[in-house]
C-alpha cells in the first residue's frame, strides 16, 4: 500500500508530524484525473523498480524520496515541471525534517529526471533507468503507455505531435545506451530499442 510505504520512508527521514501532510500533497498530484500515464501507476512502478534494483544505490532513502516527488508537478509541455517538481522536493524534505544536505542532494535527482544530460554518478543513473524503465516493456504494455502519453498531449495537434515524438524516440535510439546503468541496460535495453523503433516507424 502505497501510503504504507510512505510513512516507512517518513520515519527514515525522521519525519515530524508532517508526513501525512506531505502524502497527502503528493498522492492527489499523482491522482490527478488528467495524468494518464504520470500518475499513481508510474509512480508504483518507479517504486517497485527501486526494489528490483535493491542495494545497488548508494543513497537509496534519497534517491527513493526523489523518485516520490519526480512527477509533484507535471503540466504536459512545461519546461518548469522538473524544477518545480525540485523546489517542492526540498521543501517537503525540510518540512519532514530532513538535513540540508539530503533536501539538496533529492532536489539534484528529481532535476535530472529532464533527461538532457548524462548522469553525474550511480544513483543518478539508476534515478533516470528507473523513470524510463517503461521503454523496456513487452510490446503491449509499452503501448499503453504510449497511448497515455498522447493523451496527457491532446491538446497537441497530430502532425506536430508525431514531429516532436519522432525527434525524442531518435535522440533515445542515438545514445550508446538508452540506460545508464549496466543493471537496467542488462534488464530492459534490447526490448526498449525494439519498441522504440517500431514506434519510429508507425509515426
Amino acid at each position: 500500500m502505497l501510503e504504507e510505504r510512505w510513512n516507512a520512508l517518513a520515519a527514515r527521514i525522521s519525519a515530524g508530524d508532517g508526513g501525512r501532510e506531505v502524502y497527502e500533497a503528493v498522492a492527489g498530484a499523482y491522482g490527478s484525473g488528467t495524468r494518464f500515464y504520470h500518475g499513481l501507476e508510474h509512480l508504483r512502478r518507479c517504486l517497485a523498480e527501486l526494489d528490483g534494483a535493491a542495494g545497488l544505490a548508494a543513497g537509496e532513502t534519497e534517491l527513493e524520496y526523489a523518485l516520490w516527488l519526480h512527477d509533484l508537478v507535471c503540466e504536459p509541455g512545461s519546461p518548469a515541471n522538473e524544477t518545480i517538481s525540485a523546489a517542492a522536493g526540498r521543501y517537503f524534505a525540510v518540512r519532514l525534517g530532513a538535513p540540508p544536505a539530503f533536501a539538496d542532494r533529492a532536489a539534484a535527482l528529481i532535476l535530472a529526471t529532464r533527461h538532457d544530460r548524462p548522469p553525474a554518478d550511480g544513483d543518478t543513473a539508476l534515478m533516470l533507468d528507473i523513470d524510463l524503465a517503461v521503454l523496456g516493456d513487452p510490446w503491449p504494455a509499452f503501448a499503453a503507455y504510449e497511448a497515455g502519453i498522447r493523451r496527457e498531449y491532446a491538446y497537441v495537434a497530430a502532425p506536430l505531435y508525431a514531429r516532436r515524438r519522432r525527434a525524442f524516440l531518435r535522440s533515445l535510439l542515438a545514445r550508446e545506451s538508452i540506460f545508464r546503468s549496466a543493471f537496467f541496460r542488462g534488464r530492459y535495453e534490447g526490448q526498449a530499442r525494439r519498441n522504440l523503433e517500431r514506434l519510429l516507424a508507425a509515426l
